[in-house]
């Protein structure tokens, strides 16, 4: 069961890291798009950061198979329709 345990928590881990890759990657993108003074960073990432939680991400995380499922979970979650 610990053996059990511990993959599981590699998994989630690597399917962050996959996830926060993609993220920067496309941050980036946004970043050689845009000029001085555009605020893309604020745009992007503040609304992620304050409206999904560690625990959704780890529920989403674990749940999905691919990223397509996984990033129509995190807008679902983010837009407040998942909530309980």
């Amino acid at each position: 069961m610990k053996r059990l345990k511990t993959r599981v928590y590699q998994k989630i881990n690597e399917e962050l890291i996959i996830m926060y890759m993609e993220v920067g990657k496309y941050i980036h993108e946004k970043l050689l798009d845009s000029k001085y003074g555009d605020k893309v960073i604020d745009e992007i990432v503040s609304p992620l950061v304050t409206q999904l939680t560690w625990t959704n991400h780890l529920k989403i995380m674990s749940a999905c198979k691919s990223k397509e499922e996984r990033l129509f979970y995190e807008i679902i979650t983010i837009g407040g329709e998942n909530e309980k």
